[in-house]
């Protein structure tokens, strides 16, 4: 984001929450933009819990913390331009299974994404 104002950071999860609807609870770190009364206001208006990190302790954030990490060595890799190697990041990682054996795809929408892998290997039609 070019701005990380409070109001820039709402209307951006307000964007992306439109796809998918308000969740229950967010987790943020403590910058300035989230530790506002305005933030705090919003998530109110909205029925979010708003769960705060330890301040100054990102270890404390160890799966988002490991995301960075991942994201930012496949994007070093990647011959692409930034936005498409974003892209191309987020559909394979939005696929790969988690722990539970279900990828993030199928948590959120019931299915797995289809991908260019898929076009190589075909799955089975259920």
């Amino acid at each position: 984001m070019s701005s990380i104002t409070t109001k820039a950071t709402t209307r951006r999860l307000d964007e992306d929450f439109a796809h998918f609807g308000y969740p229950h609870a967010i987790v943020t770190d403590n910058t300035t933009c989230f530790s506002s009364a305005e933030f705090q206001t919003w998530c109110e208006q909205r029925g979010i819990q708003h769960l705060h990190g330890a301040p100054l302790h990102p270890e404390t954030n160890g799966a988002a913390e490991r995301l960075v990490q991942t994201f930012k060595q496949s994007l070093e890799k990647s011959d692409l331009p930034p936005a498409d190697a974003l892209r191309e990041f987020l559909m394979h990682y939005r696929r790969t299974p988690l722990a539970s054996g279900s990828s993030p795809s199928q948590l959120l929408n019931g299915r797995q994404i289809r991908t260019t892998l898929g076009v190589i290997i075909p799955a089975q039609r259920q």
